[in-house]
């Protein structure tokens, strides 16, 4: 009898389950399909002319500073063998 109830009570557990997981799946299906909608129906141009331009890391140069004396000496810590 005891057996009985608890299959019973883990059935009703595993299909409130399996509901959630369901719906889960459906609500954030939905959610992805909206965006992807709203995502190519909006364009915008831009209203202002981009000035920055991108450079090369290798131009940068620091002066002699703390920031280029700290660079050293974990350049030089990073670079000796243990």
């Amino acid at each position: 009898m005891i057996e009985c109830r608890l299959i019973k009570s883990l059935t009703s557990f595993s299909l409130i389950l399996l509901c959630l997981i369901y719906c889960c799946g459906i609500f954030a299906a939905d959610s992805n399909v909206k965006v992807k909608i709203a995502a190519k129906a909006t364009h915008v141009e831009p209203v202002i002319t981009i000035k920055a331009k991108p450079f090369d890391l290798m131009q940068v140069h620091l002066l002699d500073d703390t920031f280029k004396n700290a660079m050293e000496l974990d350049r030089k810590y990073l670079l000796t063998p243990t």
